[in-house]
């Protein structure tokens, strides 16, 4: 992987994704690096929303409480995904105190995983039809 220049890997993200995956097919189609991917998303999106955070302390109050009904969403969609990596292996729970599952601590990082995926995706739409 890391000899085709993707972006954000490197050599040690390169041996770890080729463990989990059979072959480049495989990475190409990986839910599981969709899933790691996803799971960054959703955390920087928290950050954005977290309605205590420094940045939105000035925002009304109407404004943080509507931030806070999408954070509290954003929030359970991270504990499944992150849950749902913890059971499949893929990753292991924090090691910070009462750590949720959205901080799940990830082999491939989100970064890595997001890269793979649109290399994947901009090789697969670079590829011409059949029919051309």
């Amino acid at each position: 992987m890391h000899a085709l220049a993707i972006p954000g890997i490197g050599e040690e993200t390169a041996h770890d994704i080729a463990k989990t995956h059979g072959n480049i097919e495989d990475v190409g189609s990986s839910k599981a690096l969709r899933d790691i991917a996803g799971l960054g998303r959703l955390n920087d999106e928290m950050m954005e929303q977290n309605p205590r955070a420094k940045k939105n302390r000035h925002r009304p109050k109407a404004e943080r409480e509507a931030m806070k009904t999408v954070y509290e969403g954003l929030k359970g969609q991270g504990d499944r995904l992150g849950a749902q990596l913890i059971d499949t292996g893929l990753a292991r729970p924090a090691t910070k105190e009462n750590p949720s599952p959205r901080d799940a601590i990830t082999a491939i990082g989100p970064v890595a995983a997001y890269s793979v995926v649109e290399w994947s995706e901009s090789e697969r739409d670079a590829k011409p039809s059949r029919g051309s």
